[in-house]
């Protein structure tokens, strides 16, 4: 179908055209030139959006220079995430120019971007061209049409578009930030960035910045990410049960992806109170090159003086990249970023002391291949450097090296088959005065791969994918001499049914295995007890997908996940009859979880949007008794960090006039912790629960438009209701009871409060 329109603009040109032509008609003057509208010559592809379904359109308003290339994209009508999707590929269409008398002009089109389930749609290679001519406002129908299909996130994932949750108050324009808003997340403590995933500690989630692996993805204290938001396309989140691409990780999958290089000059800019940055993005060559570089400055140390006048801290980061179309199937690039922070005190005379630093650092070259319609494949090669120190007597550093090869093939429009291979090189180095270097020796560790899966859409409602990953794992130590090897075999096994128009069910299963890992993750930190097996975990989930009226979709999901031989030091560390607790940290446990999820979900970008995200959970890990006298005694407990309600309510309002306002509530239950008697906790272990917390956040958006871009005043805050989460309890001997009596302790705490004023822009 083709819709009806051409833009203001060249109606407007039309209507002064028509009428300059009859007062020459008039005159006896020669009529003017006739316009010629651009006309498709190149639409390229358009992914469906994953995790949706359904049809869907999308009107895009189309700035195309004298060289046939788009130099704006604007989003006329359209829902999310369709629209995001659109516009963020459109960059990529060509054009024969617009012209006057053979004179190649600037000029503004409409096109109509049509989105039809991947199982039902057929993609046009390219779409009808528009009748030139004379244009007339009566017969101004020069709206192109693109009809797309594509691959839609695999199942038990959840797809958010940077833009899209750039908006999402308490998240401060990080689209990483709003994980922590999805069901399957449980916060150690409110406002910090470390997560128990579906029961699993913080340190075995794994961190994905295009695929290269990365030890973490915030800034201390106040979380911001170490990536520019301007990248970041996407996040693809998955909890558990990931597809096999992903491996090396018993808890969930963290992607970012970056944006598609843009063929026009590109640039976003912010300053707030506790930060400032940039990004800057350029075409070169006539277009087959492109730089883009990033960065951004913290001094959020500035206002936590305030609070707290001795204390110090930053951060930084930085990203450059660059891309060249060597010929029309191959691109040769380069992605470099890396990310910075310190943290410690002054003393009386303002001297800086006990300050810990991170830092890593990552190279990333590659090289794609573009298959046409069949698929993609990319070879690439990573180096990096992370290191965690307080520069007298602790520093660790981890140099790596790998190699990564993966293709994306499409056998038929039944069949698609994703495959890869990797090998990962670690050298660890450690200097320490203490008396954890058996736990974390010099060593060499390296981690070899091969996955593959096979998509296959047995019909039009039924998609399966089967798949494996093998790895092998190595570890030898520096000074003992000591080496261990352990293979490893994970299968997985996905299906997405349609049982109704608006009814999918979604099914994941996975066995997923790590290495020993720290409960937390620290840049250049892992523990190195290979020779005591690997962490596994078996995932498995059940999902409903529902579409509601207003592009509301609700999906209740299932899971239980079973960990084996789990290193979870919130578990092993916090007993009292452990006598050395460097040896806790590599104690193994076996843990499991299992609840039900809820993600209600409506386009953020609407008026009047909403997100509800709720978690009704169980998690628990096996303990030894106190004073058992035997190992092989255990009994079941509530994990450290169990927390039965996980709710986020995000609401968002758009006032008009380019007034945006929002808010989002958070709650979920206190976690746990043991009787005591005399200060030594007691059986039954974890039978106690600390107050819930609460928390609002809220969001302030004023939006300047021009010609180029915009600027917005913005106020956010984190936390503004100021409540404090109780983190401990006081206790105190009784003298009518056995046990102890134990209040909340809320004395001396600070409640977390982020604040963020300032302006931002992009042209």
């Amino acid at each position: 179908m083709r819709s009806s329109g051409i833009t203001c603009a060249i109606v407007a040109t039309c209507v002064v055209t028509a009428g300059h032509a009859r007062a020459q008609e008039a005159s006896g003057s020669p009529t003017p030139p006739a316009l010629v509208p651009p006309k498709a010559i190149e639409t390229g592809r358009v992914p469906y959006p994953a995790g949706e379904a359904g049809e869907a359109s999308v009107v895009l308003e189309l700035l195309v220079d004298k060289e046939g290339r788009v130099a704006r994209v604007v989003v006329v009508d359209g829902r999310e995430p369709f629209a995001s999707a659109a516009a963020a590929h459109a960059a990529r269409f060509r054009f024969e120019p617009a012209r006057r008398a053979d004179i190649a002009i600037a000029a503004r089109i409409r096109m109509l971007v049509e989105f039809h389930e991947p199982s039902r749609a057929k993609e046009l290679a390219a779409p009808p061209a528009p009748t030139t001519g004379v244009a007339k406002p009566a017969a101004a129908d020069a709206t192109e049409e693109v009809r797309v299909a594509g691959q839609r996130l695999d199942v038990g994932g959840t797809q958010m578009g940077g833009g899209e949750v750039r908006q999402m108050p308490g998240a401060f324009g990080d689209a990483f930030r709003a994980i922590d808003a999805l069901p399957g997340v449980t916060p150690i403590v409110s406002g910090l960035p470390y997560y128990f995933i579906r029961g699993a500690p913080p340190g075995n989630t794994g961190y994905m910045i295009d695929g290269v692996r990365v030890p973490l993805l915030f800034h201390f204290g106040v979380a911001r990410a170490v990536v520019h938001p301007g990248l970041i396309d996407r996040v693809d989140f998955y909890p558990g049960a990931f597809p096999a691409r992903y491996g090396r990780f018993a808890g969930g999958i963290i992607d970012g992806k970056t944006k598609e290089p843009a063929n026009e000059l590109h640039g976003e800019w912010d300053a707030s109170l506790i930060h400032a940055g940039a990004l800057v993005e350029a075409p070169l060559a006539d277009g087959r090159a492109n730089v883009t570089v990033a960065g951004r400055y913290g001094y959020p140390g500035l206002l936590l003086t305030l609070l707290a006048p001795r204390v110090f801290l930053q951060y930084g980061d930085y990203q450059a990249r660059a891309s060249w179309k060597a010929t029309d199937h191959d691109t040769l690039g380069v992605f470099t970023f890396g990310s910075y922070d310190a943290a410690g005190s002054r003393d009386r005379d303002g001297n800086l002391k006990d300050v810990t630093s991170t830092q890593f650092h990552r190279v990333d070259l590659r090289w794609d291949h573009d298959l046409g319609t069949s698929g993609r494949m990319r070879t690439a090669v990573t180096l990096g450097f992370d290191q965690t120190g307080n520069g007298n007597d602790f520093t660790v550093r981890d140099t790596m090296s790998g190699v990564r090869n993966e293709i994306d093939y499409r056998v038929s429009s039944t069949v698609r088959v994703r495959g890869g291979a990797d090998v990962l090189l670690d050298h660890y180095t450690l200097v320490s005065t203490g008396n954890e270097i058996h736990n974390f020796p010099g060593r060499n560790d390296v981690a070899m791969g091969l996955r593959a899966d096979v998509v296959v859409k047995l019909s039009p409602a039924v998609e399966i994918v089967p798949g494996a990953r093998v790895d092998y794992f190595g570890s030898k130590t520096e000074l003992a001499g000591t080496a261990a090897a352990v293979p490893t075999l994970d299968p997985r096994l996905a299906t997405r049914v349609r049982v109704a128009p608006r009814v999918t069910l979604l099914s994941a299963f996975g066995i997923t295995h790590q290495p020993p890992s720290f409960v937390a993750p620290v840049p250049g930190l892992q523990l190195g007890r290979l020779d005591r097996g690997v962490q596994t975990a078996v995932q498995i989930s059940q999902g409903v997908e529902v579409i509601l009226p207003a592009e509301v979709t609700i999906t209740p999901t299932a899971f239980l996940h079973d960990y084996l031989k789990l290193t979870d030091a919130t578990a092993t560390c916090g007993l009292d009859h452990i006598d050395n607790a460097s040896d806790c940290l590599d104690q193994r446990v076996r843990g499991r979880t299992f609840g039900l999820e809820v993600l209600l979900r409506r386009p953020l970008t609407k008026r009047l949007t909403g997100w509800v995200a709720y978690t009704l959970s169980r998690s628990t890990r096996e303990a030894h008794p106190l004073d058992s006298g035997s190992p092989e005694q255990v009994q079941t407990v509530l994990s450290e960090f169990d927390r039965t309600h996980v709710l986020n309510v995000v609401t968002a309002y758009d006032l008009g006039r380019n007034w945006r306002i929002g808010g989002r509530f958070v709650y979920y239950t206190g976690r746990p912790y043991s009787n005591r008697i005399r200060g030594v906790a007691v059986p039954p272990f974890n039978s106690e629960r600390l107050p819930p917390f609460f928390r609002i956040d809220a969001r302030l958006e004023k939006r300047w438009l021009t010609k180029r871009g915009y600027i917005a005043f913005v106020a956010e805050g984190l936390n503004v209701t100021a409540n404090k989460e109780v983190l401990d309890v006081t206790c105190v001997a009784s003298k009518s009871s056995l046990y102890d009596q134990c209040q909340p302790n809320t004395s001396g705490s600070i409640p977390v409060i982020v604040p963020s004023i300032g302006l931002e822009g992009a042209f």
